[in-house]
């Protein structure tokens, strides 16, 4: 079996350097044009299964990935992480507000519970119990348009990454990466489009 793990597109300026949950935002125009850039890998691959989160940035980008009339199977499993009160805020913004809840997300972020959100442990038992399910499949060639901290769990699972190192391997918006579920990591972090090229 093959996975193909996609990370939707770059959002727009005013949301860099935002944390990014739930919240239903649209991709930018340089995401779009890397979500298209992408299609002839796509196709290339030629998924037998099609997985996403239902989230705005995932569903846009899977349909200028995979076209408007590929079988898409959501399942909210894929969905980032829910930031609650956090989403939309950059982390200044946030430590300003609650510096001690700041605090432990940098320190000891297995324990937290986003205020008015998820906790970092249902979010990573959600994801692993996806990838467990898909392991039990049949197809061999599967793929996932999903979001960075989806993608950081799923890799590092696959890679028997510990925890606290797995933050470093989160690839980039807008780029795939495929790996085979035995743990061999085929390609990470493609991205086929850049700022200024023709679309």
């Amino acid at each position: 079996m093959e996975l193909m793990l996609i990370r939707h597109g770059e959002l727009p300026e005013e949301m860099r350097g935002c944390y990014v949950g739930h919240s239903p935002t649209p991709l930018s125009g340089t995401g779009r044009n890397q979500c298209r850039a992408l299609a002839p890998r796509f196709r290339e691959f030629s998924p037998e299964l099609i997985c996403v989160s239902p989230l705005p940035r995932a569903l846009e980008s899977v349909r200028l990935i995979a076209g408007e009339e590929a079988p898409l199977q959501p399942d909210a499993r894929l969905c980032e992480i829910d930031f609650g009160d956090w989403d939309g805020l950059r982390f200044d913004q946030i430590n300003r507000r609650d510096p001690e809840l700041a605090r432990r997300w940098l320190s000891n972020p297995e324990e937290l519970v986003f205020p008015g959100g998820e906790s970092v442990a249902a979010f990573r038992a959600r994801v692993s119990a996806w990838l467990a399910e898909i392991m039990r499949r049949p197809e061999q060639r599967i793929a996932a348009v999903t979001h960075g901290g989806v993608l950081t769990h799923l890799i590092g699972e696959i890679l028997h990454i510990p925890l606290p190192e797995r933050w470093r391997i989160q690839p980039a918006r807008g780029s795939l990466t495929r790996i085979q579920p035995d743990g061999r990591l085929l390609e990470f972090g493609t991205v086929l489009y850049r700022e200024g090229e023709p679309a």
